[in-house]
């Protein structure tokens, strides 16, 4: 980052001129505006506390999450990728923001956050069907376990954008 709080992450004159806003929130959210046609798109990074945090931290961590969803322009796409370190899992139960292609048991986090989906018109865009092997992001130091703890979300309007939300095996 240059002293003056801009980025250097732009590395052609194209790139330079659709990027229009980046705003790090805290050591846990950041978001980056990229102008685009014929929306604009509004990208956020999140990195939610272990499920060991206490309630506290994670009511924190939403109430942050909640002032920066609302200072994001309504027409823009708006793109959520991140480590909510909680688990959606596979369910036959039809709901309008969780796919039932994901992976494991769902916990009480995967809960809060099938609700705060819910009650922010978002959907869980790697939660419909793909292989198992494409689902996992997350293995245990031995390999014998694997999670799918990282999702990428959208705005409802937005689900016809999306054409396969996948993992890559291998990638760090």
């Amino acid at each position: 980052m240059k002293e003056n709080g801009s980025l250097e992450l732009v590395s052609s004159r194209n790139t330079a001129r659709s990027f229009l806003g980046f705003n790090p929130i805290s050591n846990r959210i950041i978001s980056l505006r990229l102008h685009g046609h014929p929306f604009n798109i509004s990208i956020i990074q999140v990195y939610a506390p272990t499920s060991t945090a206490p309630d506290e931290a994670m009511e924190n961590f939403y109430g942050q999450f909640l002032d920066v969803l609302g200072k994001i322009p309504s027409k823009d796409m708006l793109i959520i990728l991140g480590d909510w370190k909680t688990k959606v899992g596979k369910t036959d139960i039809k709901s309008r923001a969780v796919g039932k292609f994901g992976l494991g048991e769902r916990n009480n986090r995967g809960n809060s956050l099938e609700e705060f989906c819910q009650a922010n018109d978002l959907i869980v865009g790697n939660t419909f069907q793909q292989h198992p092997r494409r689902l996992w992001t997350w293995r245990s130091p031995g390999g014998n376990v694997r999670n799918q703890i990282d999702y990428v979300l959208v705005k409802r309007r937005w689900r016809s954008s999306l054409f396969s939300v996948r993992t890559r095996p291998g990638a760090n």
